[in-house]
């Protein structure tokens, strides 16, 4: 007999890229066994965010008995300068509306956000040297931007009045700093990197009109990447480093190089990040990352010159994410000295690559053959728009960067398995992935939109229009989409248990949920469980080779747990043959039912509410309840979408 991986992969190649929908599993496991769970995290309810300008009395706060090797208090000329700044900006002002009173965070208080950035943000986004940076010379202004992304950490009930105090006090001293002409003007890597945490905390606080603002500093930044960037660290590296006694310039000098360099891949990063989280076209490609990667963490981390020797004396030299990311399409790997934070790197230069094929593929021009004979525009015309799951050269590409993924994620199998199952942020941008390059993530977001949006008339064609393309994805990009709901719902199984509280978490969240919700409404439904076959039957009352096919599919499994981790062998199989298979989530059900998308809807917003640090989790949170709103109202209406 033969085994049901045999059967579901016969005609599969070892890649994405040579398969038929599906490629064969890299690791066979028999039985289907199921994976122990863990207790989910309780879903807390979110703070309701306020409008009013002030600082609330934060005397309840953990502060005092906050100690320890890693809580390092603010100068106090350093806290002196901030609430200089904040009696100029905020109390005194005759350029903004001033605050509600004059209270201000206290020295310990602003220590203590600090404290917070450093425990829990600053992994996100690691441009900060650990072992040299040293918070009693760094900018002031630098030190506000820290403290105010690290007060959303604080256990404080009415964060939003802080939250929104600390972002809008932050924007008006970047503001100021910039119209300075004093010595204390900080320098332009400083003041970029104060603006990239500004726009993170604006961009991502749930504050419409703070969002609106912090998109003013996107140019900006870009900027620096274009010009600063590539200069600063040629400058950097071309210059002489004189050896002291002590033998620490040279590791000062790579810390300011590997500093500006990480400063520009973060902004980066952010450039591309924000195209899917809030549809802001991105001003950066995958030419302008033709720095050196970031190093591995184990050299960044480096505690001591001597250290920093030892490891920098057998560190493999870094190459750019471009020769990066084309050693991966091409030789199918990746070096072995690659970090953590250059493979989330990757997987972004992932996104670029796959959308520039994707914008030549959908421009009208490039389905025409220049030719000296004068033709009718209408020859182009009757095959837009393009449906690019069915270009080959597109659908190739597609398949080489889920290949790229995979080698991405093996190493992040192995990070997991070296830390007993815990998994690390990078596997939620693996994930992710799936769901943006494998999904018609900008449609399923219009569609969403427009079935909300009680501001405008309903526009019928515009919805329908996005509908049918919806639902073509679903039925004829099939193999693809399924894979996108297995990394959509693993997604929904990694935020519950491993949730680092990351910035990023909401928007992924949401962009899985609604990707999850639009498979549900437009694939398919599945078949209720056949029963179970009559023994009285007579062997004569139907042809042998129906046996035969129905002992082959009863070798099939019959469901799979979208919200947990599956051997690649199950994988593999719903992707290929997923259209007879239950699609189970917790909380939902099957997916593909009848009450699966309004059900997956709810599930989303109890996954939001635990991701209570970030604003952007009540956005995410309401839009999500006006859907369900619209999608109640359409069962109870008997409209079929």
């Amino acid at each position: 007999m033969s085994s049901p991986g045999s059967q579901s992969t016969q005609s599969a190649g070892r890649f994405y890229v040579d398969g038929d929908g599906a490629r064969l599993p890299r690791v066979r496991k028999a039985p289907y066994g199921q994976l122990e769970t863990r207790p989910d995290n309780p879903a807390n309810g979110i703070k309701n965010a306020h409008s009013v300008l002030m600082f609330p009395d934060l005397s309840h706060l953990p502060i005092a008995n906050t100690t320890g090797p890693n809580f390092d208090e603010l100068p106090v000329s350093v806290y002196d300068e901030i609430t200089r700044i904040f009696h100029l900006t905020c109390v005194s002002s005759t350029m903004y509306s001033n605050f509600y009173g004059d209270s201000f965070p206290s020295l310990r208080a602003l220590s203590y956000f600090v404290h917070l950035f450093n425990r829990n943000f600053r992994s996100s986004l690691p441009f900060l040297h650990p072992a040299t940076f040293d918070i009693s010379n760094a900018h002031w202004l630098l030190i506000l931007a820290m403290s105010a992304l690290g007060s959303p950490y604080a256990d404080n009930e009415p964060s939003g009045v802080l939250v929104v105090a600390m972002y809008e006090f932050i924007r008006r001293a970047v503001a100021m700093a910039l119209e300075s002409d004093s010595n204390s003007k900080p320098g332009k890597l400083v003041l970029t990197q104060v603006k990239m945490l500004c726009c993170v905390a604006m961009m991502y606080c749930g504050d419409d009109r703070l969002q609106l603002l912090a998109r003013s500093y996107h140019r900006d930044l870009a900027a620096f990447c274009t010009a600063d960037w590539v200069d600063s660290c040629f400058d950097i590296i071309s210059r002489p480093s004189e050896r002291s006694e002590q033998g620490g310039s040279d590791w000062h000098t790579w810390v300011k190089t590997e500093t500006t360099r990480r400063t520009g891949y973060c902004i980066w990063l952010l450039d591309c990040m924000w195209s899917f989280h809030f549809q802001m076209r991105p001003l950066l490609t995958l030419e302008d990352a033709k720095i050196p990667i970031p190093c591995q963490e184990v050299l960044w981390e480096a505690e001591s010159s001597l250290d920093w020797e030892q490891l920098h004396a057998c560190a493999a030299p870094s190459v750019s994410l471009h020769d990066t990311i084309k050693l991966a399409y091409i030789e199918k790997r990746l070096q072995s000295s690659t970090g953590e934070f250059s493979r989330i790197l990757c997987v972004h230069a992932l996104f670029h690559r796959t959308w520039e094929v994707e914008k030549y593929f959908t421009q009208p021009l490039s389905l025409w053959t220049p030719t000296a004979e004068k033709q009718s525009i209408q020859t182009i015309e009757k095959r837009i728009p393009i449906w690019l799951p069915g270009n080959q050269i597109y659908s190739k590409w597609r398949n080489s960067a889920c290949d790229c993924l995979d080698i991405l994620h093996w190493h992040a199998n192995s990070v997991i398995g070296a830390a007993s199952g815990m998994e690390h942020p990078t596997v939620l941008h693996l994930h992710l992935a799936r769901v943006i390059l494998l999904t018609p993530i900008q449609q399923i977001l219009d569609l969403a939109k427009l079935s909300t949006d009680t501001s405008t008339p309903p526009n019928e064609l515009q919805t329908t229009t996005l509908k049918k393309h919806v639902q073509r994805w679903a039925l004829e990009d099939q193999h693809k989409a399924r894979l996108a709901m297995i990394h959509a719902g693993v997604l929904f199984w990694h935020v519950r248990r491993y949730s680092s509280d990351a910035f990023h978490e909401p928007s992924s969240v949401l962009l899985a949920t609604l990707a999850l919700w639009a498979y549900g409404t437009f694939a398919p439904h599945t078949p209720a469980k056949k029963p179970a076959i009559n023994n009285t039957a007579s062997p004569s009352s139907a042809p042998q080779d129906s046996d035969q096919d129905t002992e082959a599919t009863s070798l099939f499994p019959t469901s799979i747990q979208l919200d947990r981790p599956a051997d690649d062998e199950l994988v593999q199989l719903f992707v290929k043959r997923g259209q007879s298979m239950r699609a189970n989530i917790t909380g939902v059900g099957n997916l593909c039912s009848a009450k699966g998308p309004l059900r997956v809807l709810n599930e989303g917003q109890n996954l939001l509410k635990g991701l209570k640090i970030w604003g952007e989790s009540k956005r995410g949170i309401e839009r999500l309840r006006k859907l369900s709103e619209v999608c109640m109202q359409e069962r109870e209406g008997g409209r079929v979408g």
